[in-house]
């Protein structure tokens, strides 16, 4: 799409080198792709919840990732290309300062919607199926947050290493841009894991045990209705724990003592015989 759109194929991590500036029909184009794309996370959200567990689910819910990541990518491309389009001093989109800046402006950007997303989706007007796409955009705008931040640490990396390796060595490139990585993976990892991990994690549990309690409230207030509107049935036990009707009539009463007399005649005529003297 963004050939098709723009006319320029981009790199491996997605740069435009020498022809970055685009018209603002092209922005438009993108933007009616980010609408579109938007609308077909709705639908995949909806088609999950109507499909049973199993295979067919888990790839609508696949589906949702990837279409989620194809906004992100639209998203940074827009970004870009208007801050090129209509910024003269902000230059070329590919040095070390543009990415940082540009970076920084989608953090504020992402922070803002991601807030406003979220308070629409505690509103009480959105039912289950808006929420899961809200947050499915929600988590697109963080990768779009991932990947602007990816690019800009990408550019200093890049920077560093032809600094510190001489520029005819390829490999000594390579060899010190990983170096940069395991150092960063080493400072990084272990407070993302003690603190950003484990906010991540409360707040699944506490979104899961809201929407169980939901769930739950839901099912009472279905059982109680129909505890409601079925008949109220009256009914006395007698001391064995049998229920006995509370309305009995004159017959009723000559029959229950007919009933218990019967037994009474019937073991005195069993009853043996006195012998003659």
């Amino acid at each position: 799409f963004r050939v098709n759109i723009s006319g320029v194929m981009p790199n491996n991590i997605g740069m435009e080198v020498k022809h970055y500036r685009h018209d603002k029909a092209c922005s438009l184009n993108v933007v009616y792709l980010i609408a579109g794309l938007s609308l077909f996370i709705v639908l995949l959200v909806h088609l999950s919840k109507m499909l049973p567990r199993g295979m067919c689910r888990r790839v609508v819910i696949h589906g949702q990732t990837s279409v989620a990541m194809a906004m992100a990518w639209s998203l940074m491309c827009v970004i870009r290309w208007e801050l090129t389009r209509n910024i003269e001093s902000f230059g070329s989109p590919n040095t070390v300062k543009a990415r940082v800046i540009t970076a920084a402006g989608t953090s504020l950007a992402a922070f803002a919607a991601i807030y406003s997303l979220d308070k629409l989706a505690d509103a009480d007007c959105t039912g289950e199926s808006t929420d899961e796409a809200l947050f499915t955009m929600i988590s697109a705008i963080g990768i779009l947050v991932g990947f602007s931040w990816e690019q800009a640490f990408e550019g200093a990396a890049v920077g560093v290493a032809y600094e510190v390796s001489p520029a005819t060595s390829r490999s000594n490139t390579v060899l010190t841009k990983l170096g940069i990585a395991l150092i960063v993976g080493l400072v990084c990892i272990s407070p993302w894991r003690r603190y950003i991990l484990q906010i991540l994690i409360q707040l699944e549990d506490r979104r899961r045990e809201v929407k169980d309690n939901t769930i739950r409230h839901e099912i009472e207030e279905e059982i109680r209705e129909q505890e409601a509107s079925e008949p109220e049935e009256h009914l006395n036990l007698d001391d064995d724990g049998f229920a006995q009707s509370s309305d009995v009539g004159e017959s009723d009463t000559e029959d229950a003592a007919q009933t218990a007399i019967l037994p009474q005649a019937a073991s005195t005529a069993l009853r043996p015989l006195p012998q003659s003297q």
